[in-house]
Order: structure tokens, then C-alpha cells, then sequence
């Protein structure tokens, strides 16, 4: 058969795996799916990084396609201004447009079947000139293919320009692209470009601009590399993209991040989105143990409300009984005996006294927790308000046969203080004190000041109490439970309402005990005549 207690552990142990199904299960399974596919994400991520790597070399040398381009469409303007190539008349105006241009060595015309020597129409010196002249037709039948493909490319709007590289130039590249004249004569026109003057003078603004910090570009001649005995994996980026510069094969540009390179991100990145899934799933986890803490917390207190209702009606039924009991005797005048019909008096009043102790302590405990109690601060001595209290409470002291020593401080500043509430606080300690002292029936109370406070210490000789349940007692209807055979009555009310009084008094209520030397409770109030 199931007792109270399994039947209040069943929805418990219900509700932690309704959690555990319900939150951590789906917080775990789509932890361990997010981390499977973290190698995944970051595959695409290093991806996109590459991809964008490479869109930025693409865009370098669209630059420099599209450079070069608009240097042969004024070529060509020129040559149609001039008599479309006329080799007499578009040598003078090209000779301005080379001193302009500072990367263009020389102009050049020939014929598309190259059956005639090539006309140097402009350079930039007399020795440029006579070099250029001994190879380039050597260099235009090696490239056959390329005057092919452009005169193709004119009639379906192709490639318009193509470029000639060769050790027997240098480092500079031969631009060639159709220059057409009125006659409908298809010339190949060529633009001698110094590589080195060109990437330095144009190029390298561009690149600038388009790194804006965040990237390292860097633009190599290969040819001198090999020169030097060098090769490529000297100066590219490890973890970085290569490519041939556009026109000028001579070289080549190579990109990386600034910083850390893409791996190195990649691997950080991996590295916080694992520490930001494994702190998610710790939070969650330090949600779950709070709910479930408050939860346990929670039905602790059911349970002592439980056990406070069986307690109360347990303390009302025994004075209202004993009441009852007694009235009715009397009533029935079954005792002839005044001596007798004196102590069953007695025994009515102590147990209406009892009763209304247990009452006002009920509605004092309920008023603050629902509206919180109203007070009268005035300026009070303690030492007045304790000999009240002596005296109000002498014969409930004498009947249970305690003494009590009151050792009053000899100057004792004033307070603001609600001198009812501060009773109801010292009557509740004596209470306790009473209920928890059985071989040495002895209370002191004291008073004094110090240069924060000035308190009241109330000391037994009882049980004591121990450090454990040091923490617990001032919790609303916690009760100590000594193991003994004693009947220890109360409704775990007492302590509560001690600590809730020293709270609107801005004060504070502390314990000094061990189990077996009693204990000192101390009720502390701010000293408001501090300088």
C-alpha cells in the first residue's frame, strides 16, 4: 500500500522525466546534429572564403584586361582620326599618346598574313625600337594562332585584344588587337607594354583599393624568381589563391587574409561555435536543475504547510478540549470543592491564554505575508519594553517553573521601534526557549550597545541547535526534529515572524548555538544615534 510520502514523490519523479523528454532530450539530439554538421558548415564557409579569394584576383584582372582594352580602342580612334593607319600620319600623333602613356614602349603595325615586315610607328627610344624590330616577326608567326583567333573573334565579337609573351622581350608583353582601315584592310596593330612600369604605376593603386586592409596582395615577376634560382612556392601564400596576371603571364598575384589565415578562422570559428553549443546546453542544463530545485522546494513546502494545518488543529484541539472539559464539570456542579473549582479556573484561563497565543500568532504570520503588517515607530528603550515583558509574562514563566535573569545594560540609547511588535519577538524566542530547555529551566536576557547596534539576547540552556538546521529555522513552518519521545508543540511560526519584524525594523536576528549548550539568539537594532 502507498503511504503520503511515495504518493508526493510519483508526480516528482513524473515531471523530471516529462523535463528530461521534453527539453533535454531535443537540446542534447540537436546539440549532437549541430556539432556532426559543424565539419560540414565550416566546409561551405571555407568555400565561400575561397570563392570570394578568387572573385578578388578575377576582378584584378578584369582591371587589367579592361585597361589594356581601352589603351587599343585609342589606339584605334587614332588610327581612324588619322587616315585609319596610315603608317606617314599616325606616327606623329601616336609618339604623344606613347609620352603619355608611360608603360607603352612602342607602336607597331603589320599585316595579317605577315608576308611584309612590321612598321614601327612610335617608341620610346631608338634602342627599343631596333631591338624590338630583329624579333617581332619571329614573335607574330610563333603566335599565328592568336591573329586567327582574333580576326574570328572581330567577326563574332569575341576577345578583342590577345597578348604575346617571350624571353627574346623581356619583361614586357606585346599587346596585338586589329586595327582596320577604310579599306576594309585588316592590320594587327601592337602595343609594346613594360610589365614592371604598368603593374607599378597602374596596377598596384588598384589593388590597394580593392584590399582596403583586409587582405594581402602581392604581384611577382616569376621570370626573375627563376633567374635567382627561386620558385614559385617562395612567394605565393601557402593558404592563400594564385593566379597569372591577365596579359602579363610573366607574372603572377597571389591573396590571403590579413591575420590568421582562412584554416586558422576556420578552425577558431569551429572552436567558439563548440564552446557557444556546449554553454547553451550547460545553461539549459543550470535552468532545469533550478526548476527542479524550486520544484522540490516547493513541494518541501507543501509539505510543511501539510504538516503545519495537522499541527495547528492538533494545538487548538487540545486547549478547546481541555476547555470544554473543564466548563462543563463546573457547569454540571459535580465539584463542591473551591479549592479544586479554583484550579480547573485556572486551567480554563491558561488554556483561552494558549489559545489566543496560537491565534493572534496564525493572523500575525498571515498579515504579513499577504498585506504586510503596519507599524508605530516611536522612540523606545529596550530595557522598558523587556521589564514589560516580564512582568506581562511572569505567571506563564512560573507555571512551566522557569527563571528568568534579565541583565539590563546600565545606559542604553533610544530607538525607533513598534514596542507591540518587539513584545510579540522577545515572547516568541522565550516560547522556544521554553520549549527546547528541559533539565536546566533558566533564561537570560540581556541588553546593550555597540557602535553599530543596540540589541537583545535571549540565552537558554536547552538542546541547542545545529549548524544545518541553523540555516532552516527562520523558513516559514520548518520545525526541528530532535528524534526524542517529547511532545514539542508549535506551528514553526515563531522565528518566521521574529525575522520579519527585525527586517521592518532595519535590524537583523542572528543565533548562536550547538547542540547540547543551548542557545543565543540576538535581536539587532541600527543605532540611530551614531555620530
Amino acid at each position: 500500500m502507498l503511504g503520503p510520502g511515495s504518493l508526493m514523490n510519483k508526480p516528482h519523479k513524473n515531471i523530471i522525466v516529462l523535463l528530461i523528454v521534453i527539453i533535454l532530450l531535443p537540446v542534447f539530439v540537436l546539440s549532437f546534429y549541430q556539432i556532426s554538421s559543424l565539419d560540414n558548415t565550416e566546409k561551405n564557409i571555407e568555400e565561400v572564403y575561397n570563392n570570394e579569394l578568387t572573385a578578388i584576383l578575377s576582378s584584378v584582372n578584369e582591371y587589367v584586361y579592361d585597361y589594356v582594352d581601352d589603351l587599343a580602342r585609342e589606339v584605334k580612334l587614332m588610327a581612324v582620326e588619322q587616315g585609319g593607319g596610315s603608317t606617314n600620319t599616325f606616327s606623329d600623333i601616336s609618339k604623344k599618346f606613347i609620352q603619355q602613356n608611360n608603360s607603352i614602349r612602342l607602336i607597331m603595325l603589320a599585316d595579317t598574313d605577315l608576308t611584309q615586315e612590321p612598321a614601327v610607328i612610335s617608341f620610346h627610344s631608338d634602342s627599343v625600337a631596333k631591338n624590338f624590330k630583329e624579333e617581332v616577326k619571329d614573335l607574330l608567326s610563333l603566335n599565328k594562332n592568336k591573329i586567327k583567333f582574333l580576326l574570328n573573334g572581330d567577326k563574332e565579337n569575341l576577345k578583342t585584344i590577345e597578348s604575346i609573351s617571350d624571353k627574346r622581350i623581356g619583361d614586357e608583353s606585346l599587346i596585338i588587337f586589329l586595327l582596320k582601315s577604310p579599306g576594309g584592310r585588316n592590320q594587327i596593330c601592337g602595343l609594346l607594354i613594360d610589365s614592371g612600369i604598368f603593374i607599378n604605376q597602374i596596377l598596384f593603386d588598384k589593388i590597394n583599393e580593392i584590399a582596403r586592409g583586409d587582405f594581402f596582395i602581392t604581384v611577382t615577376n616569376i621570370r626573375k624568381l627563376e633567374k635567382n634560382g627561386q620558385t614559385r612556392d617562395n612567394v605565393t601564400f601557402r593558404n592563400g589563391h594564385n593566379s597569372a596576371v591577365n596579359l602579363f603571364p610573366n607574372y603572377i598575384l597571389s591573396i590571403k587574409l590579413k591575420g590568421n589565415d582562412i584554416n586558422s578562422l576556420i578552425k577558431s570559428r569551429t572552436i567558439k561555435n563548440l564552446i557557444l553549443i556546449l554553454a547553451i546546453n550547460v545553461f539549459i542544463i543550470i535552468g532545469v536543475w533550478f526548476v527542479l530545485r524550486n520544484f522540490r522546494k516547493e513541494k518541501e513546502l507543501m509539505k510543511l504547510q501539510s504538516d503545519f494545518v495537522s499541527i495547528v488543529s492538533h494545538e487548538l484541539r487540545t486547549p478547546l478540549s481541555l476547555i470544554s472539559l473543564f466548563s462543563e464539570t463546573l457547569m454540571l456542579e459535580k465539584i463542591t470543592d473551591d479549592k479544586k473549582k479554583s484550579e480547573y479556573y485556572k486551567i480554563i484561563n491558561d488554556e483561552s491564554s494558549r489559545l489566543t497565543r496560537i491565534v493572534d500568532k496564525i493572523l500575525n504570520f498571515y498579515s504579513l505575508e499577504e498585506n504586510g503588517k503596519r507599524y508605530n515607530f516611536i522612540s523606545e528603550n529596550l530595557n522598558v519594553i523587556i521589564e514589560n515583558i516580564l512582568v506581562m509574562y511572569k505567571n506563564h514563566l512560573d507555571n512551566n517553573k522557569f527563571t528568568v535573569i534579565f541583565k539590563p545594560a546600565s545606559f542604553l540609547p533610544e530607538i525607533l521601534a513598534d514596542s507591540d511588535a518587539i513584545t510579540e519577538a522577545v515572547i516568541n524566542l522565550l516560547d522556544n526557549a521554553m520549549k527546547y530547555s528541559w533539565d536546566k529551566k533558566e533564561i537570560a536576557i540581556s541588553t546593550g550597545a555597540d557602535k553599530n547596534y543596540v540589541f537583545i539576547k535571549v540565552k537558554d540552556y536547552g538542546v541547542g541547535i545545529s549548524t544545518v538546521n541553523q540555516k532552516k529555522i527562520f523558513n516559514k513552518f520548518f520545525r526541528i526534529k530532535d528524534g526524542s519521545e517529547r511532545d514539542i508543540k508549535g506551528a514553526g511560526l515563531g522565528l518566521t515572524i521574529v525575522k520579519d519584524i527585525m527586517k521592518a525594523h532595519h535590524g537583523k536576528v542572528s543565533v548562536e548555538s550547538s547542540l547540547g549548550n543551548g542557545s543565543c539568539f540576538t535581536l539587532k537594532f541600527f543605532n540611530r544615534n551614531i555620530d
